[in-house]
């Protein structure tokens, strides 16, 4: 009887911890920015950090995309209304030159930039024409 107990505690262990570690990597990762001159962003995404760094990364060391969803939103405050500048998804960032920039330390919370929108930790997203570096 107490091996029964043990091993039936055990399964329903082994079964929570799993339910966690699937559920991880069904999050989605969101947050707001708020700049100068009131411009603000909105993002949210999911992905798979595939070379295991502990960044996310549009274009990692090995050349793939680790985001699975990717939704950013561009807006201005003007005259106390917000007024959308740009909405993109993922699929059409993947088209764009030039090529989408984004790296995200899930870690730390914190979006890299250095300042260079082409730099391996820039920030690149929008067309030439209409776009956000």
């Amino acid at each position: 009887m107490h091996q029964l107990v043990k091993f039936a505690i055990g399964t329903i262990t082994f079964l929570s911890c799993l339910q966690r570690t699937l559920s991880a990597q069904a999050l989605t990762y969101k947050f707001n920015w708020t700049g100068e001159n009131g411009y603000s962003a909105t993002v949210d995404f999911d992905f798979n950090d595939l070379d295991n760094d502990a960044i996310v990364r549009a274009n990692n060391s090995n050349n793939f995309n680790e985001f699975t969803v990717f939704n950013i939103t561009f807006r201005e405050l003007v005259r106390n209304s917000l007024v959308t500048l740009a909405t993109y998804d993922l699929n059409q960032l993947q088209s764009f030159n030039p090529n989408f920039n984004f790296n995200y330390d899930f870690v730390n919370n914190v979006v890299l930039q250095t300042g260079n929108f082409s730099d391996a930790d820039g920030f690149s997203i929008g067309d030439g024409d209409n776009g956000f570096f």
